[in-house]
């Protein structure tokens, strides 16, 4: 079994026709423990259902001679391999992008240093290929199905076995926590605070008495910000690019607590939305999602959090912009 670090430590890899003398005790530092991976085999692992549509990072840090070449890490979309003197990243793309296509970018493993290599897929739609941290290629237009199973050193088949050391393979997520953390990290009184946390225990209460219905409003919203994600994927570069602007002027506005400015950019954003024939209004997932009797049954129990002003107005604000911008003639 090969260590698994992460907080949790539920995912450890599984070691395939490795034997003994192919484990080595000092890698990047004393004790950290390396496979020379020249003997053959491979270290598999299963994973949570990682979403790169979330954040995907990955990196291996390798050491060899310059002529090694092989698998480093694979996984479900993507393969991380040297050889030919490249780093080549191989990915079968979801996105905008034909499928099957392999990234390069100048890379020979070294006898007298490590290396770390790997790649970072932003959530959206670009990955950046990276060398000892330094972004060496970036790809855009790129989506990634879900990560459940990694082989680390070779190839699932045990085909193309890495011909150098391994040390550490890392690969992250987003925080699944980001958005709780962020929402709750603007500024408000006590008063407030302690409102939202009995609002969420509600939540909690609810989804124990009715798991089910739960777990299918939770897949209908990923399903709904997964076809948002990818649909704006298809429209270009440029769209894209607006999305990262307007998500960093959210955060911005939301963590200073100007919730009058974050609605009228939502507003504006679903403006440049439904110009590009993107309206969330009405696309397929969104009115799945809008029409779920488990969601419908979900608002109702729960309630709303009425005893924040600052947020009530903000929602009544995009209702309100996005309504006049839906009916520009006013009601009928």
């Amino acid at each position: 079994m090969i260590a698994d670090l992460s907080p949790a430590r539920r995912y450890p890899g599984v070691p395939q026709q490795i034997t003994l003398n192919q484990y080595l005790r000092d890698g990047t530092a004393p004790g950290s423990g390396v496979i020379d991976f020249r003997g053959g085999g491979v270290v598999t692992a299963r994973l949570p259902g990682v979403n790169p549509l979330r954040g995907l990072r990955v990196e291996v840090t390798v050491a060899g001679e310059a002529q090694a070449d092989g698998y480093l890490v694979a996984g479900d979309g993507f393969s991380l391999t040297v050889g030919s003197g490249y780093l080549n990243l191989y990915l079968r793309g979801t996105g905008p992008v034909p499928s099957d296509l392999l990234h390069v970018a100048p890379f020979r493993p070294s006898p007298d240093r490590w290396n770390t290599v790997g790649f970072l897929h932003d959530g959206v739609s670009s990955v950046f290929m990276t060398i000892d941290g330094s972004v060496v290629n970036e790809i855009d237009g790129v989506g990634l199905s879900a990560l459940r199973a990694v082989s680390i050193g070779n190839s699932a088949a045990m085909a193309h076995p890495f011909g150098g050391l391994i040390d550490d393979v890392a690969i992250w997520r987003a925080n699944p926590h980001r958005i709780n953390d962020e929402f709750l990290g603007r500024p408000m009184d006590e008063a407030t605070r302690q409102c939202w946390l009995e609002w969420v225990a509600r939540v909690r209460d609810f989804a124990r008495t009715d798991p089910d219905c739960v777990s299918r409003v939770l897949d209908l919203v990923r399903a709904a910000v997964d076809d948002m994600l990818a649909r704006g994927s298809a429209h270009g570069a440029e769209v894209r690019r607006q999305w990262q602007d307007v998500s960093r002027e959210y955060r911005d506005l939301w963590s200073n607590g100007r919730l009058d400015d974050v609605a009228e950019l939502l507003v504006e954003r679903y403006r440049a939305l439904a110009a590009q024939g993107l309206d969330p209004m009405e696309s397929p997932t969104f009115v799945a999602l809008r029409d779920d009797p488990c969601f419908a049954q979900m608002v109702e129990s729960i309630g709303a959090a009425t005893c924040d002003p600052d947020f009530t107005g903000e929602i009544n604000g995009v209702i309100s912009g996005i309504d006049a911008i839906r009916n520009p003639t006013g009601p009928t």
